[in-house]
Order: C-alpha cells, then sequence, then structure tokens
C-alpha cells in the first residue's frame, strides 16, 4: 500500500464544522485504506491480472489527504514520476473546480439579473430642493453617535403612491421619483407637484433638464436598484450630504414637513393639475419663484407679469360671459388684442377692482415698460410684492374653478 500526502493535510478553517483532528484524520485513512485493500486482496492472490504493478485511482474522503492502493511490486514503479503525474492532476483539477465555481457564479449573478429586471421599474427622480425632511428628524442613540452613522442610514421610503397612473415613491429627505421613462413626461409630472408645494407655501424650485436622473426601484421591495442624479446641479449636495455624518444641527437647514403635508400636495396637485389653466399658472408660477430666490428679481418680476396679464385676461372673459349685448359688441369685447392698459381700465369700469389694486395695477405696468424698453432691473423690494400677489391671485383663481383646500389659506 502506498500512501501520499500532499503539502496542506487538511484546510483548518473555523467554517468547517466536520472538521477533525489530525490523529483521528490519519486513523481514519489507515482504516479505510485497510478495508479496500482487503476486499481486493483475494482478486489478487487468486487471479494474474496484475502481473505489472497495478495502482488504484485516488481514495479518501477527506478534504485533501489522499491515498492509493497498489497492486503488485511497488520497486518496479517509477514513483517519482507517478508524483509528478498526479500533482499536476490535482493542480489542473483545482483549476478546473475555480473555472467551474466561477461559471455557477457567473450563472447565479446572470439568474438574478435577469429575476431583478423581471420585477424592475424604470423612472426618474430627483429632490425637492430647498431641502426638505419628511416625517420626524432621526433621533439618535448612543451607539449611532459612537460610530458616527452617515445620514443615508436613515433615510428610508416615506411614501409610496400613485400619480397620474404611474408610482411615486418620496424618501424621507426629499428624493422624490416617478415610474415615467420619458425624460420630459417626468420632469412636467414632477414640477407639476413641485408648483403645488409652493402654492402650499412649500418652496421648491422648478426642476431643469440637468437637475433630473434615471432610477430604478424593484416591484417586490421597493426598493431603488439604481439611481442617479445629474453632476454639477444643486440636487448633487443632497446627494452629497447621504454620505456625511449625521449630527443633529444638520436639521436647521431643512424645512421639516410631516408625511401627511405631503401626501396633501400630491392628491392636490393631481386633481388640479386637470385643468390647463392652472398648469400654465404653477409653471410660470414655480418659475417666478425659482429666479427670486436665485436673486434673479428683473426675470422673476417679468414672470409675475405674464401670470398677471393671463389673470387680467381670464377676469375679461367672465366679464364678457356675464354681458347680454349685441353680437358685434360681443366680437369687440373678445377681441384677443386688447393690451393689458385697456383690461386694467376695463376691470376698474366694470367694477371688478377697486382703486387700490386699479392703481398698483397700473404702476407694475409702467414698470414692466421700463424694464422691457430701458433696460432698468427689478429690485428685492418690488419683486417681492409683485410675486405675493400673484400668489394669492393665482390661489383664488384655483378656488374660483375647483373645490381644493390649501395646507395655509
Amino acid at each position: 500500500m502506498g500512501k501520499k500526502k500532499f503539502p496542506h493535510i487538511i484546510k483548518a478553517t473555523k467554517n468547517e464544522p466536520d472538521e477533525l483532528p489530525y490523529s483521528r484524520i490519519y486513523e481514519n485513512i489507515i482504516t479505510d485504506a485497510k478495508e479496500t485493500f482487503f476486499i481486493f486482496f483475494n482478486d489478487y492472490v487468486l487471479t494474474d491480472r496484475y502481473e505489472t504493478p497495478y495502482i488504484f485511482p485516488k481514495s479518501g474522503n477527506y478534504k485533501e489527504v489522499f491515498y492509493w492502493i497498489i497492486f503488485g511490486n511497488i520497486k518496479d514503479l517509477d514513483i517519482k514520476k507517478f508524483v509528478e503525474d498526479e500533482v499536476i492532476k490535482y493542480k489542473q483539477g483545482k483549476k478546473q473546480e475555480k473555472e467551474f465555481e466561477k461559471l455557477i457564479e457567473s450563472t447565479r449573478i446572470q439568474k438574478k439579473l435577469e429575476d431583478q429586471k423581471k420585477h424592475e421599474i424604470k423612472g426618474h427622480g430627483t429632490y425637492f430642493y430647498p431641502p426638505i425632511w419628511i416625517g420626524e428628524f432621526p433621533q439618535q442613540t448612543v451607539e449611532d453617535k459612537l460610530t458616527n452613522q452617515r445620514v443615508r442610514s436613515y433615510v428610508k421610503n416615506i411614501i409610496r403612491t400613485t400619480y397620474k397612473g404611474r408610482i411615486l415613491i418620496i424618501q424621507n429627505d426629499g428624493y422624490i421619483a416617478i415610474s415615467e421613462s420619458d425624460e420630459a413626461t417626468a420632469i412636467n409630472l414632477l414640477n407639476e407637484i413641485m408648483g403645488t408645494a409652493v402654492i402650499n407655501e412649500i418652496g421648491s424650485y422648478v426642476i431643469r433638464k440637468s437637475e433630473i436622473g434615471r432610477m430604478t426601484v424593484d416591484s417586490r421591495s421597493w426598493k431603488f436598484t439604481f439611481y442617479e442624479t445629474p453632476q454639477n446641479s444643486k440636487h448633487q449636495i443632497l446627494e452629497d450630504d447621504r454620505s456625511k455624518i449625521y449630527k443633529s444641527h444638520d436639521k436647521i437647514w431643512r424645512t421639516p414637513i410631516t408625511i401627511e403635508m405631503a401626501e396633501s400636495i400630491i392628491s392636490t396637485a393631481e386633481k388640479i393639475t386637470t385643468d390647463n389653466d392652472i398648469k400654465t399658472f404653477l409653471w410660470l408660477y414655480i418659475e417666478s419663484f425659482t429666479f427670486f430666490y436665485n436673486t434673479v428679481y428683473t426675470q422673476s418680476f417679468l414672470m409675475n407679469w405674464f401670470i398677471t396679464e393671463k389673470l387680467l385676461k381670464n377676469r375679461c372673459e367672465k366679464i364678457n360671459q356675464k354681458i347680454n349685448i349685441e353680437n358685434y359688441l360681443k366680437d369687440f369685447l373678445e377681441n384677443n388684442f386688447w393690451s393689458s392698459d385697456i383690461m386694467i381700465k376695463a376691470l376698474r369700469i366694470a367694477e371688478e377692482i377697486d382703486n387700490e389694486e386699479f392703481f398698483y395695477l397700473m404702476d407694475l405696468k409702467e414698470n414692466r415698460n421700463c424694464i422691457i424698453h430701458e433696460n432698468i432691473k427689478s429690485n428685492y423690494g418690488e419683486t417681492d410684492k409683485f410675486r405675493r400677489y400673484c400668489f394669492d391671485k393665482i390661489k383664488q383663481f384655483i378656488k374660483s374653478k375647483l373645490e381644493v383646500s390649501f395646507l395655509v389659506s
């Protein structure tokens, strides 16, 4: 009987509960070898099948410890060549084993990806900006503070609902995503929500193309499997924040809102944006809001003037509908080329506005003309007052068309 001991008798790791002490291993090997030897002994003694030395294949089930049973005169064997051949076979076997394991792992990963793809929902997402936090701010334990927990460890899905037939997910740090694969449509839908937030006095900037990214979510767990935040945008600041160590003072620069407030904004947005005029007002106003808080006061003033002209026209149309006059006069009143000056005066004559509003609107018209024709810049004070005027008028317009309530009256 011949026996080969490889350099590594056994892999001694704590993860192998069936590991045996070395003495037991050798004892088992010898016992097993004896039993195998006697099984074939009669075959060897009573026959002449093994006139030349014969080595049975490697035996033993002891990880990397093996033995061979040899029939014949061991002196007639080229043991050195035999050992070299066995070492080569062993290495080749290990190589094939590793390649097979890699193939199995690759197949497993591929299957996992295919399975994930079946349940994958694609869309686009971005952050509310200026920053908000929905629900309660994280309450850190002593362990959290000692281990320097990152902001991302507290981020979770806080709202999962639908918006105009799409899945909408909002996380507590203000990340909002919608299952709309078309980028332009996703931007429009998310801006409807942002505009509604502004009308509810939760400041939100308009979302530009450069501030939205693709995302995918698993429909089984509703976890994001992928999302991107465009570089060089203000929203990237919020993504970077997730990697920072959370400190209690971080909540100072975020606007806290309740889950109920966020849900109300979504349901209100879905309701009021069924009206095209309201959608237009929301878009114009959120543009004005964004310009204003980026200190671009002149552009903000002009956006507010577009809102005012549209509101004036709408109010004049309502007057026309009330007046029962001859057709040829009605044609005059329905003329789309009425100037803002004529509309303001018509509303005053019809007593739809009082003297205070009349003179304020005339002053705004003059300021607008100075900006357009004389390149005079608007300032913070007059733009802020004008913005608030438009804010109130838009809310009045929405309430006149739909039964709706706002977070702040």
